[in-house]
């Protein structure tokens, strides 16, 4: 670097040095980009075949195991396990697709609305648990 008169840098040394800076933190921000997008995402838990499901004399009944066995098949997971009940009801309807194992398990906990016989909403609790 050259030195001005009271010893101090140019304006140029300035600007070089804000670039080397400028290039140093591009390269490490696109470094840790790279190595983040690399781990492996958590799947999504779909909950769409709740809706073939309705409730008839305050239990849930229906028939979902086709659909569920479909996404398990399709995500490439081990196990799904639905387990819903009518809101202050006692009776579970409990379906599983395939074995459980040893391992990671994500679980997803909700309320649907679901038709009844006389055509009434009545809501239902839902929770899915997926083994991975």
């Amino acid at each position: 670097m050259r030195m001005g008169k009271n010893a101090e840098g140019g304006f140029m040394e300035a600007v070089a040095a804000m670039m080397v800076v400028t290039v140093a933190l591009s390269v490490f921000l696109g470094a840790l980009a790279v190595a983040g997008s690399q781990e492996q995402a958590v799947p999504d838990i779909c909950t769409d075949y709740l809706k073939n499901l309705s409730v008839s004399d305050g239990a849930v009944v229906g028939e979902v195991t086709y659909e569920m066995e479909a996404q398990k098949d399709f995500a490439g997971l081990s196990c799904i396990r639905l387990r819903a009940h009518v809101a202050g009801g006692s009776e579970v309807y409990e379906r599983t697709a395939g074995s459980p194992t040893e391992g990671d398990v994500l679980c997803e906990t909700g309320s649907i609305l679901l038709k009844d016989d006389r055509g009434r909403s009545v809501p239902v609790v839902y929770e899915v648990a997926v083994w991975l």
